[in-house]
């Protein structure tokens, strides 16, 4: 589509050529002429430069995605299973370190608790070391004396044995993985991993955990 000022510049070009055919007010014609021919060639210049700027726009864009109705909206990054948080012991100096996913699965656990997510969650810290856990809202079954175990696939291999142990305080939603560094190896180098715990009148149950990305420092 020819732009506006093209179209007034067309114009004042024909008003000039039909001066100049029927011989009247030659050199104005001529000046009007000259004139015309330069607004109309700008016009043409311009209309070629937006143009130009229009595809230069849409490659630096290329990183965004066009909606439907053309709005440019930015592409959202997929978001990692694991959230991180860090506590500081300004006393001591010290850090502990907190990551945790949550279960790609529900359990049907009995009255009161229902259908529940588990959370596997991995901790650093100065005065406890490694610790390996998984917590619902629920309640864990786990005979330390009588050498109850949890047991999990990583990916495709094999099951896999591991002690568990109660906490301290005696929470029933809490429950220890005994070998923390060997369950931290293998979340470390999996993308899944099936937890399969003993739970309160409820009997043995699986929760299935996305562990992919996640992010630890090896000591």
């Amino acid at each position: 589509m020819i732009p506006v000022i093209g179209m007034l510049s067309l114009a004042a070009l024909l008003v000039s050529l039909v001066g100049v055919f029927f011989k009247r007010w030659r050199r104005p014609a001529r000046i009007g002429l000259a004139v015309s021919l330069a607004i109309f060639v700008g016009a043409l210049i311009v209309s070629k430069d937006r143009a130009s700027a229009s595809r230069t726009r849409g490659t630096q864009n290329s990183g965004l995605r066009v909606a439907v109705n053309g709005s440019v909206q930015p592409i959202i990054q997929a978001r990692s299973n694991w959230a991180y948080s860090e506590e500081r012991d300004p006393m001591r100096g010290t850090v502990t370190r907190l990551a945790q996913t949550q279960s790609v699965n529900e359990l049907q656990l009995g009255f009161p608790y229902g259908l529940v997510h588990g959370y596997l969650m991995v901790r650093q810290s100065a005065s406890d070391g490694l610790n390996i856990a998984l917590r619902i809202n629920g309640q864990f079954v786990c005979n330390t004396d009588a050498g109850d175990y949890l047991s999990a696939k990583f990916d495709q291999g094999p099951i896999e044995r591991f002690r568990c142990a109660n906490p301290e305080d005696g929470s029933p939603g809490w429950l220890f993985v005994v070998g923390s560094r060997r369950f931290l190896r293998q979340l470390l180098r999996s993308s899944k991993v099936i937890i399969e715990a003993n739970y309160f009148e409820n009997g043995r149950q699986q929760l299935v955990f996305d562990i992919s990305g996640l992010k630890w420092p090896q000591r």
